[in-house]
C-alpha cells in the first residue's frame, strides 16, 4: 500500500504542471542525450547535468591516480584543471572546488581511507537503526 501511496504520488507530481516536475524530468534528459552526443570540448557539457558529469570522471580519474590517500582535502579543483589542461576533461569540470558528490570528493581527496569511513559513516548508522526495529 505504502509503496502504491508513493508511486501515485510521484506519477501526480509528474503530470500535474504546476509542480514542474515534467518540465525538469524532461530538461534532464535532454541535457543527458546531448551530453552523450557531444565531444569534451562542446559547450554541451557545461550545462548542469552535463558539468556533474564531467566533475565525477574527473574525481574518479583523480582517484585512481592516487586511489590510497586521493590527492587531498581542498585540491580537486587543481587536479581537475590538469585533467582539462591534458583534453581529457571539458573546462566544465574544474569550475568547482569540489565534484558535487560525497563519495566522489572522498574518493578524490581521501582516496581509499576516505572513501571507507564515509561508507562506514552511513552503513554503521544504518544498521544499528535497523537492529532497533
Amino acid at each position: 500500500a505504502a509503496v502504491t501511496a508513493l508511486l501515485l504520488i510521484v506519477a501526480l507530481a509528474y503530470f500535474i504542471p504546476a509542480t514542474g516536475v515534467q518540465k525538469t524530468v524532461t530538461r534532464t534528459t535532454d541535457n543527458l542525450s546531448a551530453y552523450f552526443q557531444s565531444n569534451i570540448t562542446d559547450g554541451t557539457r557545461g550545462s548542469s547535468v552535463g558539468t556533474r558529469l564531467e566533475m565525477w570522471q574527473a574525481a574518479w580519474q583523480i582517484y585512481l591516480d592516487n586511489p590510497l590517500l586521493g590527492v587531498g582535502w581542498g585540491h580537486y579543483k587543481e587536479n581537475a584543471q590538469v585533467l582539462v589542461d591534458a583534453g581529457l576533461r571539458n573546462r566544465s569540470a574544474a569550475t568547482w572546488g569540489h565534484p558535487h558528490n560525497q563519495f566522489f570528493a572522498a574518493m578524490a581527496g581521501g582516496g581509499s581511507v576516505a572513501l571507507l569511513a564515509i561508507l562506514l559513516l552511513f552503513l554503521i548508522p544504518a544498521k544499528i537503526g535497523r537492529a532497533h526495529v
